[in-house]
């Protein structure tokens, strides 16, 4: 049976309460890891009370430079599991979420593999509400995917709704073979200290012939905008920026294959699976858990599929 080392990266004392859930979601697992690794990213306050409050769990010291690539490759450095998941330190795992990750890797041909992520926004203004900006498809349903959620870096209406394979993961819920880290040497420093070294793992992964698979029965909540806040031009968050002209450079001829950065082609563009497209013209996107006419015309659009 496949082995997992669960990761999870941690860097401020203001997210304690996150870190703890995120820790006791793995806890609780019905398939559980043979480790989780807490590793902490140069900050000796929150080091010092992680190894005496989370004693169940094995809590490292950042050995590389500050930021997540660091840390990550600092725990995977001291991995046990033939297999390497990452979790957000604002994240939670949903009961199964590991089985369901590890399940897809008894195919030998899969080398990575990420889940679902159904963001919250507990510190937006209007409550923790998804923000009218980003409609869901149910607005009373947190779980509801919406068609914009790509941009807050979780699933999105949209995706494959059974697995499939994808350009690349999202890093709050991903995981790959040890092996893999083998060979392409773990993730990329130049993204110090946050934000793309999760899609150049994969894009580099996927230049070695290695399948990248979405697992979407691995779900988790990820909080949004909790740790580096909204505002790209300022803070940690101004790394998006800065790190999205890194991986642009770094890929420009793997993405001169892709579609161009159009905004009016924006979902196209996203939509990353092989094959051919099936156009569909109806007064409204099929409702399958509302009517029984839905219900029908999902059954004949997986059809060709069949």
């Amino acid at each position: 049976m496949t082995t997992a080392t669960v990761v999870v990266c941690v860097y401020t004392e203001k997210r304690w309460d996150d870190i703890v859930a995120a820790v006791e979601s793995v806890a609780s697992q019905d398939v559980p890891p043979v480790e989780t690794l807490v590793v902490v990213d140069h900050n000796p306050a929150l080091l010092d009370r992680a190894q005496a409050e989370l004693t169940d769990v094995k809590v490292l010291a950042n050995a590389h430079v500050q930021g997540l690539s660091g840390a990550r490759n600092t725990a995977i450095a001291e991995a046990k599991g033939d297999v390497v998941v990452f979790l957000d330190d604002d994240a939670r795992a949903r009961p199964g979420w590991l089985a369901a990750l590890l399940d897809p890797y008894e195919d030998a041909t899969v080398q990575a593999v990420g889940g679902v992520a159904h963001p919250r926004w507990p510190t937006w203004p209007n409550g923790g509400r998804r923000p009218h900006l980003l409609p869901g498809a149910v607005p009373e349903d947190g779980d509801a995917t919406g068609e914009l959620d790509w941009i807050v870096g979780c699933t999105y209406t949209g995706q494959p709704t059974e697995r499939a394979e994808v350009r690349n993961l999202m890093g709050c819920n991903m995981s790959f073979r040890r092996e893999v880290f083998e060979r392409i040497g773990g993730f990329d420093a130049r993204y110090a200290p946050a934000y793309y070294e999760d899609t150049d793992l994969c894009f580099e992964a996927r230049r070695l012939g290695y399948r990248v698979v979405y697992q979407p029965r691995a779900r988790i909540v990820h909080l949004e905008g909790g740790t580096a806040g909204t505002d790209v031009a300022s803070g940690f968050k101004r790394f998006q920026e800065i790190n999205r002209a890194k991986f642009a450079d770094k890929h420009a001829a793997a993405l001169a294959t892709q579609h161009p950065p159009d905004p009016a082609r924006v979902f196209r563009a996203r939509d990353r699976r092989p094959g051919l497209r099936i156009c569909l013209v109806d007064h409204m996107v099929p409702l399958y858990d509302r009517d029984s006419g839905s219900v029908r015309m999902l059954e004949m659009l997986r059809l060709p599929g069949q």
